[in-house]
């Protein structure tokens, strides 16, 4: 038996502040930083920098990133059922930062050569933190506010912040270049080890500002609910089982695009040097300052 959370009646105390925003979106910065990376880069250095097949490095990704199907109903599940002083969100959150700090400093700042057990080792770790982080801040994210307006914009926060971060790894190489010395803008090992001791310094500043100063969730009520029920009603749902097949297809897509985009301009196009300015580009982000109001 699991529990649904019902979060408190909207009233004008949900109107979070934009400092309360900020700070519980700081995190996702740091994870974007983290998972960006491990996608989407690392397995072309590890053939091009350290010997190893791209085919091993990618089979290590799919045993990897494949083990996600499991590991985020569980952490949901747990989480749900989490009772601390603190609440049930945050204990996850100081748990996943903890095992994240970890598997950065083994996965971006190898102390021996790396290999591709090495790497789905570590890899595993990073996502492994990443949903024990990711899972419980999306469910604390939907019980701050029980207003729907207010949880567009909770979530509009997270996923701005959360291209913060993305934007912020790609551009790295040509900030390191313009005002650090770096002889180019390629993606190299060193660029990754800059990324990683950023992210071990951020990761649990940006996690303890959002456990100590951001509310816990207010509960009002609890709903019994029956796991194998909710799973039959899962099988039995046509449209929600039309949603999933696509929502996987789409998930496929954009595994398959962010794995191949980096070899790509590596390897067949040969501007790999190039790889920060494309994806800045690509990405076209500007942040939507209209989120403060």
């Amino acid at each position: 038996m699991s529990r649904k959370r019902a979060a408190a009646p909207a009233n004008g105390e949900n109107h979070l502040s934009v400092g309360t925003l900020t700070v519980f979106s700081l995190p996702c910065v740091i994870q974007s930083l983290l998972f960006v990376p491990v996608m989407a880069v690392f397995p072309t250095l590890y053939e091009k920098y350290y010997a190893v097949s791209f085919a091993s490095v990618g089979a290590m990704v799919a045993l990897s990133r494949g083990a996600d199907a499991f590991i985020d109903p569980v952490v949901a599940y747990l989480s749900d059922r989490t009772r601390t002083p603190i609440g049930p969100r945050k204990p996850w959150l100081i748990g996943g930062g903890i095992l994240g700090v970890a598997a950065v400093y083994f996965l971006f700042l190898p102390p021996v050569k790396p290999t591709a057990v090495y790497f789905l080792i570590w890899s595993s770790a990073v996502y492994l933190a990443w949903s024990v982080m990711q899972v419980p801040h999306d469910a604390w994210a939907t019980e701050i506010s029980g207003e729907y307006d207010e949880r567009s914009r909770i979530f509009t926060y997270k996923g701005t912040f959360g291209s913060i971060g993305s934007f912020a790894f790609l551009v790295l190489p040509i900030l390191l270049q313009q005002f650090f010395g770096f002889a180019n803008t390629e993606m190299t090992p060193e660029v990754m080890r800059i990324a990683g001791v950023l992210a071990l310094i951020f990761l649990p500043l940006s996690l303890a500002a959002a456990v100590l100063l951001v509310p816990k969730a207010k509960v009002v009520s609890f709903q019994e609910i029956n796991f194998f029920a909710t799973l039959k009603m899962v099988a039995t749902n046509g449209p929600y089982r039309l949603f999933l097949l696509i929502f996987a297809i789409q998930g496929l897509a954009l595994g398959i695009y962010a794995a191949m985009i980096f070899p790509y301009l590596e390897g067949y196009l040969q501007i790999g040097s190039q790889f920060s300015y494309v994806m800045a580009v690509a990405a076209g982000w500007i942040p939507d300052l209209r989120i403060i109001n």
